[in-house]
């Protein structure tokens, strides 16, 4: 039960910040080229990605919520579950984008072998040192690669939360 109540902090913390991921628009001079993205089953997701186009790739999903976009009018927010991650999807009735990716638990790696569990000093070789945003107890990472945004956050020294998303401009 001791461990339950920093996962469930862990993840009301993540909601938050994934509401305003515009808190790592000022981390201009640390853009790479390229982008972010979580590969499940030899296919790549990432954020601005068409789903329609790789929805079939991806295999059954487990869950699906759907609701009124609040943030696009006119639209729908979907939820994927597929067990050790989720991709959340905005659909205009045309084209479905993906908006953000999010890891689980550790059964499923981010870039450089990235999971929920490792050590923050894992994420520093892998990524680089930063300085870390603190929000509702926990401690978050910020790394900007073209368009896109991977957010880490951190309870205790140890990563609790991935997510892909894209970049605000």
């Amino acid at each position: 039960m001791s461990k339950i109540k920093p996962i469930l902090a862990a993840l009301c913390a993540v909601l938050l910040l994934a509401v305003c991921a515009g808190c790592a628009g000022g981390q201009e001079n640390n853009t790479q080229e390229g982008r972010f993205e979580f590969v499940s089953g030899g296919t790549a997701i990432w954020p601005g990605q068409n789903f329609n186009e790789i929805k079939d790739s991806l295999g059954a999903y487990l869950t699906l919520d759907e609701s009124a976009s609040c943030a696009f009018p006119d639209m729908k927010d979907k939820v994927y579950g597929y067990g050790a991650y989720e991709v959340y999807t905005v659909d205009d009735g045309k084209k479905e984008t993906v908006i953000r990716i999010t890891l689980l638990d550790d059964s499923v790696t981010a870039e450089g072998g990235l999971k929920i569990g490792d050590g923050e000093q894992k994420v520093f070789d892998v990524l680089g040192k930063k300085e870390k945003q603190t929000a509702s107890g926990l401690e978050y990472l910020f790394y900007v690669k073209g368009k896109t945004v991977m957010e880490i956050g951190i309870f205790d020294g140890y990563v609790v939360s991935i997510q892909i998303m894209e970049k605000d401009n």
